[in-house]
């Protein structure tokens, strides 16, 4: 299994523990990270949406798509920078604690990629 495939397959777990979490018990994730409670039904179809992406990326990962490989780099980097606008633009600091995890994960696929090219 390549390096790239790899940093696909953690970047799934993270992706799908986000998504089972704000599907299933939003409030106490909201609550670690100090945002008012919801009773709204929008932060868990989010929840879901992310389940259905972190399956995207482990079958990637498992079928060593390199297009999605850089796809994913590509996505992640655009969720990291609409983060941070939205943080700049009024939005909450907590959107850098994801916009964080995007670059984190955007760094390490990068990598990961470069260092398959090299062997």
């Amino acid at each position: 299994m390549s390096a790239a495939a790899r940093s696909l397959y953690g970047w799934s777990i993270y992706v799908f523990a986000i998504g089972t979490g704000l599907a299933v018990i939003p409030n106490t994730i909201f609550g670690v990270l100090g945002i008012p409670e919801t009773d709204e039904v929008w932060v868990r179809v989010l929840g879901v949406v992310l389940i259905i992406l972190a399956l995207y990326y482990w079958d990637g990962a498992k079928h060593e798509a390199r297009s999605l490989f850089v796809a994913s780099i590509l996505g992640r980097g655009f969720a990291a920078t609409a983060f941070i606008v939205l943080w700049l633009t009024g939005g909450p600091w907590q959107l850098m604690i994801f916009a964080a995890g995007e670059i984190a994960g955007t760094v390490w696929t990068t990598m990961a990629l470069r260092a398959d090219a090299g062997t």
